[in-house]
């Protein structure tokens, strides 16, 4: 059985062929009509038209070929598409139950309390630090004595234990369900192109 390879190098052989074949077929079919005999060009007609039918068999082949391929690609695309909606789903589950923890909830709103009591970019420094996960001794900001003071208002006060712990899973959660949905966005778009390549496989039957 000829490769797909196989059918194209042929295909461009025939199409190489035919318009020498052509002539020669204009030849035979002029001679005919004027002596009734085509002489050494007999045959020419019929090798042309025998080029013809193959040269349809094999462009037909290949768009087989072809939509086979996408047929094939659009299945398994499908099958790669309800996994991922399903890590996407489970992903967004657990950032909303971590999202229910009274800590995260009092992570979520310290951003605009810190604004209101005029200590925004302090807040944006210490949370940045906070979620980097590095221990007190490392980079940490100077306002880091303040938060964890006294002096600070409960809503933005968060110990580096308990708190960070619940915190940095929390986004950890949130930047899984990212990568889940930008995972399912890639998908969902080759699918989109490809069937835009092959509107024919809009109309599969479910």
């Amino acid at each position: 059985m000829m490769t797909t390879l196989n059918l194209q190098e042929r295909l461009r052989d025939i199409e190489a062929l035919l318009p020498q074949l052509d002539q020669r077929a204009d030849a035979e079919a002029a001679l005919i009509c004027a002596k009734g005999d085509s002489g050494p060009l007999a045959g020419a007609c019929q090798e042309r038209d025998e080029l013809r039918q193959e040269a349809s068999d094999i462009r037909l082949k290949l768009r087989g070929h072809e939509i086979s391929t996408a047929l094939d690609e659009l299945t398994r695309l499908d099958a790669e598409l309800a996994e991922a909606m399903e890590r996407r789903e489970a992903a967004d589950r657990e950032v909303l139950r971590q999202a229910e923890s009274p800590i995260v909830e009092r992570w979520n709103a310290a951003p605009t309390f810190a604004i209101r009591c005029g200590y925004g970019h302090s807040w944006e420094l210490f949370s940045q630090w906070f979620l980097s996960g590095r221990p007190r001794y490392i980079a940490a900001p100077e306002c880091l004595l303040f938060f964890q003071s006294g002096e600070c208002s409960e809503p933005l006060r968060f110990d580096l234990d308990g708190d960070r712990e619940c915190i940095l899973a929390y986004h950890a959660a949130r930047d899984e369900a990212v990568r889940a949905s930008m995972a399912w966005t890639g998908l969902a778009d080759r699918r989109t192109r490809l069937l835009r390549e092959h509107p024919e496989l809009c109309m599969r039957p479910t």
